[in-house]
């Protein structure tokens, strides 16, 4: 007969349901997360896909999420300093319509 760990302590711990531990100090809340789909170049894509490979692992821990919102930040905070407001968002103000969507028009 097979050995198995299914009776081991270790086999049982895994089985249970997973719960989530408190996070890291210095990372605050947890922002609701959105969604968002859009076409990016596949060589960007492909760059993109390798790095988060390379740094998954501990200290770095990168997601392609994550990555995309540190990119997504450092822009928009880029974006507002050009336009001369300081803060994310205050030099755009809050839209009044929603963002077209879709295929872009030619």
């Amino acid at each position: 007969m097979m050995d198995t760990n299914r009776g081991s302590d270790a086999a049982n711990e895994l089985r249970q349901p997973w719960e989530q531990g408190p996070r890291p100090a210095g990372t605050g809340p947890r922002a609701p997360q959105g969604r968002a789909t859009f076409h990016l170049p596949v060589d960007l894509l492909n760059e993109m896909r390798n790095a988060v490979v390379a740094l998954s692992a501990p200290p770095h821990r990168l997601t392609m999420s994550k990555l995309a919102e540190n990119a997504l930040r450092r822009e928009l905070d880029r974006l507002c300093n050009e336009r001369g407001g300081g803060n994310r968002g205050k030099p755009f103000g809050q839209r009044a319509d929603d963002v077209t969507r879709g295929r872009p028009i030619r």
